[in-house]
């Protein structure tokens, strides 16, 4: 899953893609170097990020959605929006989406249905499985992708510690679940690795490592900035392990 922010405040990449014409380039790029599913946000989730409203989020990317999902359907690939207002997921299956990615509890019920009666793919945090659980029991795939993935929600003002105890639980979720593991360029790489902020040779090593350790430990989707590096590392160990063939 590549991350396409088309905000102006996320943590790592704010501004850069907040023209359409940019947001639709970097989807490009994303396919072609091997992302299964692009993930458009119009609204920042970083800790103290402004709520920007549903309205506004989804000013900032109908435009690009519109343009990306052609891209999509042609790649065979989904296209998810980054949201937890049920009005933008609504708006956005209608424009092409065909996966939502929800990173607060509170709307899981309103996003199961949402996704049910749109058949839309799901992505949702794993403290909300007792509500879209049912997603997975009665949906089949959609393009060989699940209805239902369950995100461990890594970073989402957590501690270190607790970090790495949600990235130790991905082997026993994926045992019930499809798991969605999102660590890319995270305050967990910085403390795992000792990058500074301005280290981007550091924080790239860093996300990538997580990234295949996650994908080998039972993810079946890794959320990634770093689409080619990721594609590329998890490529490599495959092969080695005789998952792939070289």
């Amino acid at each position: 899953m590549g991350i396409l922010n088309v905000t102006p405040d996320s943590f790592s990449d704010g501004g850069r893609f907040l023209s359409a014409g940019a947001a639709v380039e970097r989807a490009a790029a994303m396919l072609e170097e091997g992302a299964s599913i692009v993930d458009v946000g119009g609204e920042s989730t970083r800790p103290g990020a402004v709520a920007a409203g549903w309205k506004e989020e989804w000013g900032r990317i109908a435009d690009p959605l519109a343009a990306i999902a052609p891209l999509c359907a042609e790649a065979g690939a989904l296209l998810s929006v980054d949201t937890y207002h049920p009005e933008t997921a609504i708006r956005a299956i209608e424009a092409g989406a065909t996966m939502v990615n929800l990173v607060y509890c509170a709307a899981a019920g309103e996003m199961a249905r949402i996704c049910e009666e749109s058949g839309a793919v799901l992505a949702a945090p794993a403290g909300s499985i007792e509500d879209v659980a049912h997603l997975a029991e009665r949906r089949a795939p959609l393009r060989g992708f699940p209805a239902l993935y369950v995100d461990p929600m890594v970073g989402f003002g957590t501690t270190r510690e607790r970090d790495l105890e949600l990235l130790r639980s991905i082997p026993p979720l994926s045992a019930k679940c499809s798991v969605l593991a999102g660590v890319s360029r995270k305050r967990i790489v910085r403390a795992a690795t000792g990058s500074g902020p301005d280290d981007g040779a550091g924080i790239l090593g860093g996300s990538v490592g997580l990234a295949v350790w996650c994908a080998l430990h039972g993810a079946s989707a890794v959320r990634v900035h770093d689409v080619r590096e990721t594609v590329a590392a998890i490529a490599a160990v495959e092969a080695v392990e005789g998952r792939r063939a070289p």
